[in-house]
């Protein structure tokens, strides 16, 4: 031990210094693991919610829809819940 200013100080020993980039090095190690189990368990769980979703969500009944040979609307009629709804086209008609 050497005095510096009035206190004593210990000198750092080259065996010291190793064993302490030694537990920085584990701990580095260890968080990286920690976050490889982290996004995996994630990962994980988003894909049983994903899987456990039937694959139709909502059962709508479209209104019955009759067009010509051009695509021109002829007849709809309303679903059984006295709703209108249409499927939805592919392009937007013009008023």
């Amino acid at each position: 031990m050497k005095k510096v200013n009035g206190t004593l100080a210990h000198r750092h020993i080259g065996t010291l210094n190793l064993a302490h980039r030694h537990i920085g090095t584990m701990n580095l190690a260890h968080r990286k693991i920690g976050t490889l189990i982290h996004w995996q368990i994630g990962t994980l769980l988003f894909l049983l919610w994903l899987f456990c979703l039937p694959a139709r969500l909502f059962d709508v009944d479209y209104s019955t829809v009759v067009e010509d040979r051009d695509g021109k609307l002829l007849n709809a009629i309303v679903a059984d819940d006295g709703q209108w709804r249409f499927a939805a086209s592919e392009a937007i008609p013009e008023k």
